[in-house]
């Protein structure tokens, strides 16, 4: 009986270690940005979030992956810009984000022609 108590608790401190950590009552907006022809992960894109939820707006970088994660938003509808110099922009709006989950926004961003600058 010690042995099962023992593989339970065990299990139990595994599984707890490779959750990330979310602050209850609060969402996590996360995903990667690559190249649209090459499927390249692109560093350094700014990604921006706003709603009527938020004072203002919160912005992050990509990092060297193509990863972003922006975690502790209050529940709501959002607006993702997604820029980056030589990328043209994409914007996505209306995306719900509910308390106590992680969504996963995925984008593919297109490179600027020099018609577009």
């Amino acid at each position: 009986m010690k042995n099962v108590a023992y593989a339970f608790v065990s299990l139990a401190l595994l599984g707890s270690a490779s959750v990330p950590a979310q602050t209850p009552g609060f969402g996590t907006l996360t995903g990667t940005v690559v190249d649209e022809t090459t499927q390249a992960p692109l560093p350094d894109v700014v990604v921006t979030v706003t709603s009527p939820q938020l004072q203002g707006e919160q912005a992050v970088k990509t990092d060297s992956t193509g990863t972003y994660l922006i975690p502790q938003l209050p529940p709501g509808h959002y607006t993702i810009k997604f820029e980056s110099a030589l990328y043209k922009p994409i914007v996505q709006r209306d995306i719900a984000l509910d308390a106590d989950r992680t969504l996963r926004i995925n984008v593919r961003l297109r490179k600027r022609t020099t018609s577009d600058h």
